[in-house]
């Protein structure tokens, strides 16, 4: 129920905020999904990146290399107290190599100037995972998917199913607005949200995730017209 309220809320304050007159648009045809190579699409996209509402940040990503995580999250490790970054773990025995990217999604700095002051803190979703694979839509790299692995120790909270089993592969759609500027959106079942259903989007499989975040279901997975954009901080 957090969750949904949180939703539902970071919805309604978007619609307050910005108005159908700022709608960022939608991805207009963008149909075809493809695989693609992943860090041709990723470098482009490293760095600390997060949404503002006037001087104050909302939510963001961390993305980068692997080797530099501890260097780079420093003390927002600390938002995953069992997680061991000289012991990181799979669910599927993937073995993460240096040069594999990481993203770290944070909503613990609600309200907080860029210097880190003030806030009200977030409602505890953060998450870090490993960047398994990319789809891009319509054979441009401006939209898609990002497949991520959930790091153990690391799952945001609704990450589970009704049974407790942790579904480990999630997708992180996007939409490069400007080099510097690009809406980040964490996947969710739109309608079920609504209807007051399970709305998780996780599956089991790598190959599953691959398969779910596509082009198609972009716009069942994402309003697009309320995704405040991610600017790069550095």
């Amino acid at each position: 129920m957090k969750r949904v309220f949180f939703v539902l809320t970071v919805v309604i304050l978007n619609i307050l905020f910005y108005s159908c007159e700022l709608d960022y648009g939608k991805l207009g045809g963008a149909d075809e999904t493809y695989a693609a190579d992943v860090p041709s699409v990723m470098e482009s996209k490293t760095g600390v990146w997060y949404s503002h509402y006037g001087d104050k940040r909302l939510d963001g990503y961390t993305i980068g290399k692997w080797k530099d995580v501890e260097t780079e999250m420093g003390g927002k490790l600390s938002v995953f107290p069992e997680f061991k970054p000289s012991d990181p773990k799979l669910h599927d025995g993937y073995q993460i190599k240096d040069d594999d990217y990481y993203i770290f999604y944070d909503d613990t700095v609600y309200g907080q100037t860029e210097d880190g002051v003030g806030g009200a803190g977030g409602w505890n979703f953060a998450y870090m995972g490993i960047v398994r694979a990319v789809n891009i839509f319509n054979g441009e790299e401006g939209t898609g998917a990002i497949i991520i692995e959930y790091l153990d120790e690391c799952y945001p909270t609704w990450s589970k199913t009704v049974t407790g089993t942790p579904l480990p592969f999630f997708g992180v759609y996007y939409r490069v607005l400007e080099p510097d500027v690009i809406q980040f959106a964490n996947a969710i079942i739109l309608e079920n949200l609504y209807a007051g259903k399970a709305y998780h989007t996780e599956t089991a499989t790598l190959e599953q995730a691959i398969r779910r975040n596509n082009a198609k279901n972009s716009g069942e997975f994402i309003s697009w017209g309320v995704v405040i954009p991610q600017e790069r901080e550095k």
